[in-house]
């Protein structure tokens, strides 16, 4: 491992656990990149890949266990491998492990250190890959009610991705933050240069709001095995993405087949009910808590809205106490929350459970509820 590497210790524990199933189930994982060492050519030195290489030489070597089904979101049959090492997995899955092909890219002998640790930069900073939120947005733009959740993620209409979304949209929506300016400069400049806008996040916070607000619509369709094999062809394995993606596609089939009882709301619902509570809720959290209230904390405010709705008939009626819990709240929630005498379960990628993101939404409502009282 050359000293331009970084900590070999960085992944957390559900990113390796991830890497290993991605393994065992034969997944594509992306290639790793060589390099002949300096003074001996039959020595290699890493110059991407050590997290993985780590990770799997610390798997097959008995020094890691795979993280238990509640705490980590697998995606295949978790119950083969999840808290097992390597020795106490069966023996086909051993095999699995063993055999899978790993890609390997050897560049040229010789090369100089310093073009080394250019492709080293270039191979971890020159690409941003699609978040799942790109990807179902994409995958599910034929429904006219998930495009209106793409435009109200829009934070600045003179980018050339929001432009094309507009343009996308065919005159049935425009920007939805139109209608209110002083709160449309507010939103940009909250997303506007960050980080964690990457990859369609700011739209991913408006589904988050409807997520916590149609919880048991969401139920109703999670429950229906038939429907999601026939209708929506997802399957549910308690993954809080696998969740997201079936809201989407359950959006989609409602916009398709109108004889058909709706669950969640449509498009016009979103723009005149929905959005509407969103941004004046958004809005008066953002200018009240606004210290508190860092664009890290997107999907606690998105969370906590509904509940909000449920106790206080607008942002005017919620006093400076309030207030107070609110901004501490999104700051922090877990300490928070303990201090309010709620419990707040950690999901960790998980939907159902009692430390699943269901039963933290439930949290957020009492959270919501106990500092109404406050």
């Amino acid at each position: 491992m050359p000293p331009y590497q970084r900590d070999s210790d960085e992944w957390d524990e559900n990113k390796k656990s991830l890497f290993i199933e991605s393994i065992l189930n034969r997944l594509t994982v992306p290639g790793f990149y060589l390099a002949p060492s300096e003074g001996d050519p039959d020595r290699f030195e890493v110059v991407d890949g050590q997290q993985r290489l780590t990770t799997l030489a610390s798997f097959f070597g008995q020094h890691y266990r795979l993280e238990p089904d509640d705490d980590c979101p697998y995606f295949g049959p978790s119950v083969q491998y999840a808290g097992r090492t390597y020795e106490e997995i069966h023996d086909s899955w051993q095999k699995a492990f063993r055999r899978y092909n790993l890609t390997l890219v050897t560049l040229p002998q010789g090369m100089p250190l310093n073009l080394r640790l250019e492709i080293f930069r270039r191979i971890n900073e020159g690409g941003t890959p699609l978040s799942g939120q790109d990807i179902r947005l994409s995958y599910y733009s034929e429904s006219p009610t998930v495009r209106f959740i793409q435009l109200a993620g829009i934070y600045d209409t003179d980018r050339a991705g929001a432009k094309r979304m507009l343009a996308n949209s065919l005159g049935s929506f425009g920007w939805p933050w139109e209608v209110d300016q002083a709160a449309a400069q507010s939103w940009k400049r909250w997303w506007n240069n960050t980080k964690t806008v990457t990859g369609q996040t700011s739209s991913e916070m408006f589904l988050w709001y409807i997520v916590a607000k149609t919880c048991p619509q969401i139920d109703t369709v999670l429950g229906n095995k038939t429907h999601l094999t026939k209708n929506l062809t997802l399957a549910f394995r308690n993954s809080t993405d696998e969740v997201l993606d079936i809201v989407c596609a359950e959006l989609k089939f409602e916009d398709q087949n109108p004889s058909t009882p709706r669950l969640l709301p449509d498009a016009k619902a979103l723009a005149n009910d929905y959005f509407p509570e969103f941004k004046t809720w958004w809005a008066a959290i953002r200018m009240k808590c606004a210290t508190q209230v860092q664009v890290s904390r997107h999907r606690a405010v998105a969370l906590l809205i509904p509940g909000l709705v449920s106790h206080f008939s607008s942002p005017d009626k919620v006093t400076d106490t309030q207030w107070g819990w609110i901004g501490k709240f999104v700051s922090g929630s877990r300490a928070t929350a303990a201090e309010l005498g709620v419990t707040f379960p950690e999901s960790k990628g998980r939907w159902s459970g009692d430390k699943g993101q269901r039963a933290q939404i439930n949290a957020y409502a009492t959270v919501a509820a106990t500092i109404a009282q406050k």
